[in-house]
C-alpha cells in the first residue's frame, strides 16, 4: 500500500472558514506550493496537505496522521489537525472509506498574516502502513510585514552561557543585562571565606539554592539577584569586620 502526500494552494479567493468540510474539500485547488497571501481575502482558507493512500484502508486498520504546521522562519507553531482512524467495525462499515485525509490552514492573525515560509511535518503511525514522516514547504509571498513574535514575557531574567539577560519590554527578545554575572557562573569552588567574606556566603547560598531547585530563572532568579545585591551593598562594611577580626587573630 502507498501513500501519496501533495501540498497545495486554493485557487484565491479561496473557501470561506465558514463553508462546510466538503465545500473546501472540492474547493478549486492547484498542487503549488506558492503563493501570494495578499490574493486571499481574510477569513478565508489559503493552503493544504493532502494524504493519500492507493487503496482503502479495510477492517482493523488503525492509523494516527498528524498535519503541523509552522512559520519556518520564527518557528512559531500555526496549526496541528490529528486523524485517527479507528476499526471500522465500530462504525459499522464492512471496509473503512477514508482513503484520504486533508487539512488546511488561512488568512486570519494567528495563522497567515503575513509573508512567510511555511512548513507542514506530516507523521503517520500505523499497524498497517509503514511510520513516516514527511515535510512540506510553502513559499508565501505578501507585501505585509510580519509582525515580531512573542518569545518571552518582558522583564523575564535568564542566563546565556555566563551573561544574563533580561527579556525586553515588547516581550520580542533578551537584551544583555550582565556580561560574565555571578549568577550565571558554571558550579565550582566557593571563595576563601576570610579572603572574601562576602563572596563566600554568597556563594553559599546561591549554590544552596541551586542544589535544592536546580537551575534559576524567571522571578525566581530575580529574586535570588536581589539577594545578591544586598550582600553586595554591604560588602565594605562585612569586608572590613572580618578583616578586623583577622587582623586581631
Amino acid at each position: 500500500m502507498g501513500v501519496t502526500i501533495d501540498p497545495f494552494r486554493y485557487i484565491p479567493p479561496g473557501p470561506p472558514f465558514s463553508a462546510s468540510k466538503p465545500e473546501k474539500r472540492d474547493y478549486p485547488k492547484e498542487f503549488i506550493p506558492i503563493l501570494d497571501l495578499d490574493d486571499y481575502p481574510e477569513y478565508h482558507e489559503v493552503l493544504g496537505t493532502f494524504w493519500i493512500t492507493d487503496t482503502r484502508l479495510y477492517d482493523g486498520h488503525n492509523t494516527t496522521i498528524e498535519m503541523a504546521y509552522y512559520n519556518y522562519d520564527t518557528g512559531r507553531h500555526i496549526y496541528t489537525n490529528t486523524y485517527q482512524i479507528p476499526d471500522p467495525s465500530t462504525e459499522g462499515y464492512s471496509y473503512w472509506n477514508w482513503y484520504r485525509v486533508w487539512s488546511c490552514i488561512g488568512k486570519v492573525a494567528h495563522e497567515l498574516n503575513c509573508g512567510m515560509t511555511v512548513v507542514c511535518e506530516i507523521s503517520c503511525s500505523s499497524d498497517t502502513l509503514p511510520d513516516t514522516k514527511v515535510i512540506k514547504f510553502w513559499q508565501v509571498a505578501s507585501d505585509v510585514p510580519c509582525p515580531d513574535e512573542i518569545i518571552c514575557t518582558p522583564g523575564e531574567q535568564k542566563c546565556m552561557g555566563s551573561d544574563l539577560y533580561e527579556c525586553n519590554a515588547a516581550g520580542t527578545g533578551w537584551d544583555l543585562l550582565q556580561a560574565d554575572a555571578g549568577i550565571c557562573q558554571g558550579s565550582g569552588a566557593c571563595p576563601d571565606f576570610w579572603s572574601d567574606p562576602v563572596g563566600a556566603v554568597t556563594c553559599w547560598i546561591l549554590s544552596a539554592f541551586e542544589a535544592v531547585l536546580g537551575l534559576v530563572t524567571g522571578g525566581f532568579l530575580t529574586l535570588i539577584l536581589n539577594v545578591k545585591n544586598f550582600l553586595e551593598d554591604f560588602s565594605t562594611h562585612v569586608s572590613s569586620f572580618f578583616g578586623d577580626i583577622k587582623s586581631g587573630i
